[in-house]
């Protein structure tokens, strides 16, 4: 660990958990990594893995109190820090632009922290939509002959990408139908988590974004906004 420290610049102190002692003590002992090492096709997992807790992030305030922790199924997906630190409210770093495009109509902006990835690590895509003056787009649930915004990201076999998290549309109604719409109008941020469940070298992926934008008067026709994200490998630290 003090070899660890060294390498790697850390300057506070490491905590060694001699018999797995404390993580027995506190129920953390990981009694089924066997079976997390089989659900990713691999018989038999490492001796040097046998000893330690369930994978999982504690995040303690300054008094070293916790306030709040995270678990996952394995040890491959794990979020980054930078993810976490958000979901706390704490900006780790100025975030990056990776993607910008638009329409007359509607300008998207997609920012990181870094135009990098980790094999398996849970990385976030900040986005960020201007919607022009007098305009909106739709949203979600909606009627079936209508478009709704739909925000993703694809381009390789081993990228799984989750639903773009958006803040919730407003209630829309147009005189003389009865339809229940729900509309996104100005500014709108949200953001979507992905990982790359390998190495796959430098990436380049696709971020699409699907709207009909109106006003009060007039629809214009869909649009589809794809837009290349290209991203840089980060390996794994292994030793």
């Amino acid at each position: 660990m003090r070899g660890f420290a060294e390498t790697r610049g850390i300057d506070y102190t490491l905590l060694a958990d001699v018999g797995s002692v404390a993580i027995r003590r506190l129920g953390l002992y990981n009694e089924h990594r066997v079976a997390q090492a089989a659900a990713h096709g691999i018989a038999n997992p490492a001796s040097d893995q046998e000893g330690i807790p369930y994978p999982g992030i504690f995040v303690l305030d300054e008094a070293g109190i916790v306030v709040s922790r995270q678990f996952e199924h394995s040890y491959r997906p794990r979020p980054s820090t930078a993810a976490v630190l958000e979901t706390l409210g704490l900006a780790s770093a100025e975030r990056v632009v990776v993607a910008r495009g638009g329409t007359a109509e509607v300008e998207i902006r997609a920012a990181m922290v870094a135009p990098l990835y980790r094999p398996y690590e849970i990385e976030r895509i900040w986005i960020d939509l201007a919607i022009g003056p007098g305009l909106h787009v739709f949203g979600s649930p909606i009627p079936p002959d209508y478009t709704p915004l739909r925000i993703g990201l694809s381009g390789d076999d081993v990228l799984v990408a989750g639903e773009c998290v958006l803040p919730a549309p407003t209630p829309y109604a147009i005189e003389g139908l009865d339809d229940r719409l729900v509309i996104h109008e100005g500014q709108v941020s949200g953001h979507l988590d992905f990982r790359v469940e390998g190495a796959r070298g430098d990436l380049t992926l696709t971020l699409t974004c699907a709207f009909q934008a109106c006003s009060d008067t007039i629809c214009y026709p869909p649009r589809r906004i794809d837009l290349p994200l290209s991203l840089t490998l980060e390996p794994l630290i292994r030793d």
